[in-house]
C-alpha cells in the first residue's frame, strides 16, 4: 500500500505506516465518524468490517481490512439511518 491514503472524504491524507496493525475505536477517527456512532454501530454489528479477536473485551480492527473497506468504497457502503417510508 502507498505511504499515504486519502480518508472517507477524499481530503487530508492519511499516513499510513503510522497506524497500528490493530486499530481500536480511537485510531478509527480515519473514518471522520465520532467516537459515539462507532461504539453504536459496534454494538449493533452493523459496522462492514468485522471486529478481530482479542485477549480483551475492546473491540478491535485489523488495518488491511479496514484499508481495502476504505479502497472500496468506505462509507458510502454503509447502512442507512432510515427506511424510506411505505406509501399506500
Amino acid at each position: 500500500m502507498s505511504g499515504a491514503a486519502r480518508n472517507a472524504a477524499g481530503d487530508d491524507p492519511i499516513d499510513v505506516e503510522t497506524l497500528p496493525a490493530v486499530l481500536f475505536l480511537e485510531e478509527l477517527a480515519l473514518l471522520r465518524c465520532s467516537l459515539e456512532t462507532l461504539e453504536r454501530r459496534a454494538r449493533a454489528r452493523v459496522f462492514p468490517v468485522s471486529p478481530s479477536r482479542g485477549v480483551d473485551r475492546r473491540p478491535r480492527w485489523s488495518k488491511v481490512a479496514v484499508l481495502q473497506w476504505l479502497a472500496l468504497g468506505g462509507p458510502s457502503g454503509a447502512p442507512a439511518g432510515r427506511r424510506p417510508r411505505r406509501t399506500a
